[in-house]
């Protein structure tokens, strides 16, 4: 038991935990595809490390998907701020990089919150990155899909 609690503090798993010191999930597959192990993901014979390195890859993608998301949204902003900019007014591609990197820290502490207080439980860490990939996609879909409240 000692070894195992001694190995657990030498990992990310540790008592304070830092998801961005994490490996890279798709280096637990060597030599798979993302297809592949997208496929070896859905198995219903997984344990939990599996899963947690399943839910961190599913993250991964997510997180992929979100920086193509908000490069695409930058570059529509950096555009409209040139007709802005023109007519002096304020441009917005501050606020947005400002709003993106406090969405950042929210997602991020509400996970954390998430698994410090589900505490010691085994699948703690597959509920971090369950969390993280879910405010993630949420994300991509304010970025993508149109207010109609407005």
């Amino acid at each position: 038991m000692a070894g195992a609690s001694i190995a657990n503090s030498a990992s990310i798993y540790g008592t304070t935990f830092d998801y961005r010191k994490a490996e890279p999930a798709i280096s637990q597959f060597p030599g798979k595809t993302s297809q592949q192990i997208a496929e070896h993901c859905k198995g219903e014979n997984l344990g939990t490390m599996e899963l947690t390195t399943c839910a961190q890859f599913k993250f991964e993608l997510a997180k992929t998907a979100l920086a193509k998301t908000v490069g695409a949204a930058e570059k529509e902003i950096e555009q409209n701020d040139v007709e802005l900019r023109k007519n002096h007014n304020p441009i917005a591609l501050p606020y947005f990089k400002q709003a993106q990197n406090h969405w950042q820290s929210y997602r991020d502490n509400q996970c954390y919150a998430n698994v410090y207080e589900i505490g010691q439980a085994s699948i703690r860490f597959i509920d971090f990155w369950t969390c993280m990939e879910a405010i993630t996609k949420a994300r991509i879909g304010e970025l993508t899909k149109p207010d109609v409240s407005q």
